[in-house]
C-alpha cells in the first residue's frame, strides 16, 4: 500500500514538473513587458509622391467613331462665297458730264472798244475725275454786242465752236479737287445784225484758240460744281474788223465761268 502511494506521488511530481518547464520556455506575451516580440508596423498610407501618375480616360466623342477629320479649308455649307463686284473702266477713272455759263472779253483795244462783255456758255465731258491726269471735250459758245460804224443798232458777234483741254488734277478721290489745263479749241465768229451792214466788218471768220486756265472742283453724292478762271490766244484767218494802222485786232479773251454736273 506503501508503495503504491509512493508510486503516486512520484507520477504527479513527474507531471507537474513537466508542466512546468513547459511554461517557462514559452511564456505568453505581455503588452507590456519590453521583452515581448514586437508586432510588424503596420504600412503607412502613399503619398503623392509615391502614387503612379494617372492619365485622365478619353471623353467619348458624340456620333460615329469612323467620321472623316474635319476640312477647316471647306467653307460651311450655309455661306455662300462673297460676290466680287467689278467696275467699267471709265467708273475707276471718273466720269462726268456738266454744262454752265460765264463771261468774257477780247484782250485787244480795238476788239474791246468795239464789243461789249460777253455771255458764254458751255457742255463739257471730262474724263479722269478720280486720277491725276484728266481730258476734257468741250463745246463752247459766246455771245457779245458790236457796235463799228455803218452797223445797225443790236448787231451781236455769235461765237461757236469746240474745245479739248488737258487737265492735271491736284487731288484725287477727294471732295476738293484743284486743277490746271490747257489745250486747243476752234471758234466760228459770225456777225448777227437786224438791218445791211454797211461797215467793214467781216460777216464771219474762224478762230484758232489756245486755252490755259486754273480751276477748282467740288464732289459731293455725284454732283460737281466747278469754277475756272483762264486766258484763250487767239488767231483768226480773216479779220473780223478792218486793220487800224496796220495791225490786225488781236483776238485774246479772257474768261470765267462756273459749271454744275454729275459725276457717274
Amino acid at each position: 500500500m506503501r508503495n503504491l502511494r509512493l508510486k503516486l506521488g512520484g507520477i504527479v511530481v513527474l507531471v507537474a514538473a513537466i508542466g512546468g518547464n513547459a511554461a517557462a520556455q514559452d511564456p505568453p506575451p505581455v503588452a507590456d513587458d519590453p521583452n515581448a516580440p514586437k508586432q510588424p508596423d503596420a504600412q503607412p498610407p502613399a503619398t503623392s509622391e509615391d502614387e503612379p501618375i494617372q492619365c485622365p480616360a478619353p471623353v467619348a466623342q458624340a456620333g460615329p467613331t469612323n467620321a472623316p477629320p474635319p476640312n477647316y479649308n471647306q467653307q460651311p455649307y450655309n455661306e455662300q462665297p462673297a460676290e466680287t463686284h467689278y467696275h467699267d473702266w471709265w467708273h475707276e477713272t471718273g466720269f462726268a458730264i456738266s454744262a454752265g455759263g460765264g463771261a468774257s472779253q477780247f484782250v485787244g483795244t480795238t476788239m474791246r472798244d468795239l464789243t461789249g462783255t460777253a455771255g458764254d456758255w458751255t457742255v463739257r465731258l471730262t474724263l479722269g475725275t478720280r486720277s491725276f491726269i484728266a481730258g476734257e471735250v468741250s463745246y463752247i459758245g459766246s455771245a457779245q454786242s458790236i457796235s463799228a460804224l455803218g452797223l445797225p443798232n443790236n448787231s451781236d458777234l455769235i461765237g461757236n465752236g469746240a474745245q479739248a483741254v488737258l487737265r492735271l488734277n491736284g487731288t484725287v478721290d477727294y471732295g476738293v479737287q484743284p486743277f490746271i489745263y490747257g489745250g486747243a479749241a476752234w471758234r466760228h465768229y459770225s456777225l448777227h445784225e437786224s438791218g445791211p451792214n454797211l461797215s467793214d466788218v467781216a460777216n464771219s471768220t474762224n478762230a484758232l484758240e489756245v486755252p490755259l486756265g486754273v480751276g477748282i472742283a467740288g464732289y459731293w453724292n455725284g454732283v460737281m460744281l466747278d469754277a475756272r478762271g483762264e486766258y484763250r490766244f487767239g488767231w483768226t484767218n480773216n479779220d473780223i474788223v478792218p486793220t487800224i494802222n496796220g495791225d490786225s485786232p488781236k483776238m485774246d479773251r479772257w474768261q470765267a465761268t462756273g459749271n454744275i454736273g454729275y459725276e457717274f
